[in-house]
């Protein structure tokens, strides 16, 4: 497992997570942001996370809050592909990720950068509200595992790169679909690019 030392360590191990791969031309489920094999990424949960990360940046600094929820709404999707991904692969290796050691790595990320810093940088560059966030840090955690597992005598960055080869391959070998709102798969960027902003959804009003 590494421990993470600095905030730009943070934003490194956090890149890995939007790692994936696989393009398909047929429609999605219907009702769904996403599906993995047979494994649906509703688009009420997409929404559900869109609208819980408005509401927890509306009062931060400007910077920090959310003014292209399309973006943000693709953020989650990959997020919840990725961990998908993650999940089958710890899986094939044989590891688990424990609420014990979510709880400590989540701890020792909140005492080292701050928890409303940690909270707001996951929110907006990475789509992950607070109610997401174990469930984020337990797919790093994971990752850490299969990088262990394929590479065990490695550096951190080749660890890094083994555990995204790794991803690539069980992607490629998985039936992945993206409804047309969050774009399309691109494989040279690993990660869905583009959107159609004409079927993005807002914000639901709030009274002032």
């Amino acid at each position: 497992m590494v421990v993470v030392t600095k905030l730009g360590k943070l934003s490194a191990c956090i890149g890995i997570v939007l790692l994936v791969a696989g393009c398909s031309s047929k429609p999605v489920h219907a009702g769904s942001a996403a599906t993995i094999g047979t494994t649906v990424i509703k688009q009420q949960t997409v929404t559900t996370q869109l609208n819980e990360i408005v509401a927890e940046t509306k009062n931060t600094p400007a910077g920090m809050q959310i003014t292209d929820p399309g973006t943000i709404g693709q953020k989650i999707v990959n997020r919840l592909i990725i961990a998908n991904l993650v999940d089958q692969a710890l899986v094939q290796i044989g590891k688990k990720v424990t609420s014990s050691e979510v709880a400590k790595f989540r701890d020792q990320v909140f005492l080292q950068y701050g928890k409303e810093s940690v909270e707001q940088q996951l929110a907006t560059s990475q789509g992950v509200p607070k109610s997401e966030i174990d469930s984020f840090f337990r797919t790093i955690l994971g990752q850490g595992y299969i990088g262990s597992a394929v590479m065990p005598t490695g550096t951190d960055q080749e660890r890094s790169q083994a555990t995204g080869n790794f991803l690539i391959q069980l992607a490629s070998k998985t039936d992945i679909k993206v409804s047309p709102r969050y774009g399309v798969w691109n494989p040279a960027q690993l990660q869905a690019t583009g959107f159609d902003n004409s079927m993005s959804f807002a914000p639901p009003a709030t009274n002032q």
